[in-house]
């Protein structure tokens, strides 16, 4: 029998091969790293879940939207502060699996060693998440191009942080992390804008059966609502269904993530060669596990 192969992270891809690439790589390591995603990035959804839950029933907007009293109220803020360290905490968790997964080559993954690296560099990568959204929003607040186009020239810089921070000596900063981000995606912003959305509504389209639950329940307290008739009683069942809908968005949230990181390599091999270079220097050295090809997964 011949030996199975190794999943090869670090190469050139189209938008589709990252995709695949992403699948195949969640086949081989989504069961191991789901506890993390439990046990760190749940608890902050859940959070989310239930500020949001408990905001939208008391402040009611337009089905699915937004009500300017949001602005006032402190559950709008925690909620958004709860999403962001639960999603830096996935992009923490994933990332670092990735990132033993290149290293080592094996899906025999130690998980001692990546909680040490999620915890060591969660500090700096949540100020990276801060600056990311940040900049997002500061460029919205003036036009929606801007916002658009800082949003897909950032978005390599989490991915980046995580993978470069490997050790003290060889380490990026987090005003680097943007910089490389901005620098790889320069001459591949549409084609990035193109990936972005197609993992948006793949995403969108995969968690209809989590945020189902809660449109039903919006739907029947929109008409109850119409009737005159008293809404306190779905107040816990719409909170339960606000906390279904973001712990299932978050544990989708590693598909994206997973596209993000492998896309980084894609970039970095396409303008600098890293993986060529990698080779010619251990040309002579027997290596047991290589792969050109999702599709053997």
């Amino acid at each position: 029998m011949s030996p199975k192969k190794q999943l090869n992270l670090r190469e050139k891809r189209d938008i589709g091969q990252v995709v695949n690439a992403s699948f195949a790589f969640l086949r081989l390591s989504y069961g191991k790293m789901f506890r993390d995603l439990i046990l760190f990035s749940t608890p902050f959804y859940i959070i989310a879940g239930v500020c949001t839950g408990i905001l939208q029933f008391d402040e009611p907007a337009e089905f699915a939207g937004f009500a300017t009293g949001y602005l006032l109220n402190p559950l709008f803020y925690a909620s958004i502060v709860a999403g962001m360290i639960g999603t830096t905490l996935c992009i923490s968790i994933v990332g670092n699996y990735i990132y033993q997964y290149t290293e080592t080559g094996s899906n025999q993954f130690d998980k001692v060693g990546i909680r040490q690296r999620i915890w060591k560099h969660l500090p700096g990568l949540l100020v990276v998440s801060l600056f990311y959204y940040a900049a997002n929003i500061g460029s919205l607040v003036f036009l929606i191009i801007p916002g658009i186009f800082f949003s897909v020239a950032n978005v390599l810089s989490r991915p980046i942080y995580i993978l470069e921070n490997k050790n003290d000596l060889q380490s990026i900063s987090i005003g680097e992390s943007f910089s490389e981000s901005r620098r790889l995606i320069s001459d591949n912003w549409w084609r990035s804008f193109g990936l972005f959305y197609i993992l948006f509504f793949l995403v969108a389209i995969m968690g209809i059966i989590f945020t189902l639950p809660q449109i039903i329940i919006r739907f029947i307290i929109s008409f109850n609502a119409a009737r005159s008739m008293d809404m306190e009683g779905y107040r816990l069942s719409y909170t339960i269904s606000s906390i279904v809908s973001q712990v299932g968005q978050g544990l989708l949230e590693p598909i994206t993530v997973t596209a993000w990181f492998i896309y980084y390599y894609s970039l970095k091999e396409s303008k600098d060669q890293t993986d060529l270079m990698a080779t010619i220097e251990n040309i002579g050295v027997k290596t047991t596990t290589t792969s050109d090809n999702e599709g053997s997964y």
